[in-house]
């Protein structure tokens, strides 16, 4: 019998990355025990050991790939247009950070680090681990975040950037907060 394979959303996304970067097998033997029916912690909670299967089977490096590409993926078209237009309108990259600051003050936080650097994140996670009984153990899953960033920034300067998380709300920080480098 064939599992229950999610196609929305961001288990969905990255059910979809599995199987694209390695295979439907992989992608069956990682749901097998998945119900659409798991909800708040315990869909939480079976995130999280599907992504140790998923790191014992691959490796730590393959499978922060396919959550980063799982987060690029998740940046809509609206975050990028957005992010496009407040850099477009900006005269300075310290410029560009008071008009992200004042355009997602409710939800997140952004200060000029220096030039190249971006010290940038949220209050709350916001992913579907958010109800998994904290501090989790790794900040695999925050890979997600990486991505997101990752493509929010590149569609902004349109240049590469690397992103470092500096702290994790699911593993006992305050904040979730990432450097952004360009």
């Amino acid at each position: 019998m064939s599992p229950t394979i999610p196609s929305v959303g961001n288990l969905g996304r990255i059910a979809k990355n599995i199987a694209e970067e390695i295979n439907e097998e992989m992608l069956n033997a990682m749901f097998q025990d998945y119900s659409p029916s798991l909800s708040g912690a315990n869909r939480a909670q079976w995130v999280l050991r599907m992504i140790q299967r998923l790191e014992r089977e691959i490796g730590h490096e393959s499978t922060i790939n396919i959550l980063e590409q799982s987060g690029r993926q998740s940046c809509s078209i609206h975050f990028k247009n957005t992010v496009k237009k407040l850099k477009n309108e900006s005269d300075s990259i310290k410029s560009f950070v008071n008009k992200l600051q004042e355009k997602y003050k409710r939800s997140s936080f952004f200060e000029l680090s220096n030039n190249k650097t971006i010290i940038g994140g949220h209050r709350r996670c916001y992913n579907i681990i958010k109800s998994a009984t904290k501090p989790i153990d790794s900040q695999t899953y925050c890979y997600c975040c990486v991505g997101h960033n990752k493509e929010f920034y590149e569609s902004a300067l349109g240049k590469p950037v690397e992103v470092k998380i500096i702290e994790t709300v699911m593993t006992g920080g305050d904040t979730c907060k990432f450097k952004i480098k360009f």
